[in-house]
């Protein structure tokens, strides 16, 4: 027998969805907005203390969003601090780091292997999500596990010739200052210091 449903019903359960969905992103919105008027005044050196601070005091659940929102306002602000201020967070809230690596990665992957390389040592407990997070938002692998979990060499990119630089050109002498002939250069005096 199926159950009977009233189109009143049906609609109310449709709209209560849709409610519940523009709610999810207004709040997103908003708290997008809280970190960004959070971290407009703080200096450079605060940065990651009340960056790791705001992680810190969210809703478990909403710790990732929020670690997204202060990489994505730190990009903007103070680029050259991510890699410390993803330490500061990974250090206070270990399970946003791969979340941070992967906004990094599509955001401003030229600090990807550095934020990786500060990522797995402050979470090594992370480490394979990090790894996970890096390579599948990247064009490329940055870092390798090996089976002890922990970083090993550089990997270079899939499927692509190997790169090299200009043609080789013999460089000229050794030395730009270099004497090419033996000279003792005597003072006025007369005696030649070059003797013992």
């Amino acid at each position: 027998m199926k159950p009977k449903f009233s189109k009143l019903t049906l609609l109310a359960a449709v709209l209560a969805g849709v409610v519940c969905v523009s709610e999810a992103k207004a709040d997103l919105a908003t708290q997008k907005k809280f970190v960004r008027t959070e971290l407009a005044s703080v200096k450079a050196a605060e940065f990651p203390a009340k960056a790791a601070q705001l992680v810190l005091k969210a809703a478990a659940k909403d710790r990732n969003d929020v670690a997204v929102s202060v990489i994505q306002c730190a990009l903007e602000v103070y680029p050259a601090a991510v890699p410390t201020i993803v330490s500061s967070i990974s250090a206070a809230v270990p399970e946003v780091s791969p979340a941070m690596v992967a906004t990094i990665a599509t955001k401003a992957p030229a600090q990807l292997a550095e934020v990786v390389k500060v990522a797995t040592a402050v979470a090594p407990a992370y480490a394979k999500e990090i790894q996970t997070a890096s390579t599948s938002t990247a064009a490329s692998p940055i870092f390798a596990l090996n089976s002890a979990g922990s970083l090993s060499t550089p990997m270079p990119p899939p499927n692509s010739a190997p790169r090299f630089g200009s043609p080789f050109v013999p460089a000229g002498p050794v030395g730009t200052n270099t004497q090419t002939k033996t000279e003792v250069l005597t003072p006025s005096n007369g005696r030649v210091y070059s003797r013992p």
